[in-house]
């Protein structure tokens, strides 16, 4: 779903725009084209232009975030393939997507409430990296060196 994306777009507002923004970093390095949106308006925007070539991602730990449900709605009115992050999987947001994955939210936890809520988020988008560029190595490796040497080039 994401090598075949012209476009991934994520969304996320709060914490879970962070992680859009983390994901936004991790995947770009390896050659993906990917826009992370954090402003509920341009999420809303965004998602009106998406169509059958893009792939949206709602990220929302509960699954109820109004403004990302919004957005996926609008996305999927566009025919874009829908992939979620939640810790719901009954949650609004959840239903309305093609794949859900789960994380650990800290609703779901049984021994308080200790667990900062990107962790799980962070481990699963690193899970994910790992599995794309292993099953396109050479190519994946070659586009992330490329990618760290223009940071580092000073001419």
């Amino acid at each position: 779903m994401l090598t075949k994306a012209k476009k991934i777009h994520v969304y996320g507002i709060g914490s879970s725009g962070i992680a859009a923004h983390e994901f936004k970093s991790k995947f770009f390095r390896i050659g993906l084209s990917v826009e992370a949106i954090t402003d509920p308006h341009q999420s809303m925007m965004d998602a009106a232009l998406s169509n059958r070539d893009s792939v949206v991602i709602g990220i929302s730990i509960s699954g109820t975030t109004k403004e990302v449900i919004r957005a996926v709605k609008i996305a999927k009115k566009q025919g874009s393939l829908i992939l979620v992050f939640t810790g719901d999987k009954n949650s609004e947001l959840s239903q309305l997507s093609d794949i859900s994955l789960l994380v650990t939210s800290k609703n779901s936890m049984h021994m308080g409430q200790n667990i900062f809520p990107l962790l799980p988020l962070l481990l699963l988008f690193d899970l994910l990296y790992t599995e794309l560029v292993a099953k396109d190595y050479k190519n994946r490796i070659s586009i992330r060196e490329r990618t760290l040497q223009a940071l580092t080039d000073t001419h």
